[in-house]
């Protein structure tokens, strides 16, 4: 009877850390995600900065064309 016990505990507990398992399986890819997002839009930013840098801050009609 106890061995049986055991048994049921030990089966519990693996089907507790596969579930845990995937929740954090999918935590990782939402984050990944976001962060592969957070760095294309940072690439964007410091790119759209370093464009207006180098134009010299001018937001006329010849520059709209680099803001893209």
């Amino acid at each position: 009877m106890s061995k049986l016990r055991e048994l049921l505990a030990r089966e519990a507990r693996i089907r507790a850390q596969s579930g845990e398992l995937a929740a954090l399986r999918t935590e990782v890819e939402t984050l990944r995600a976001q962060n592969e997002r957070m760095k294309t839009a940072m690439r964007r930013c410091i790119t759209c900065d370093f464009r207006l840098a180098v134009i010299g801050g001018n937001s006329g009609p010849d520059t709209d064309q680099f803001l893209t």
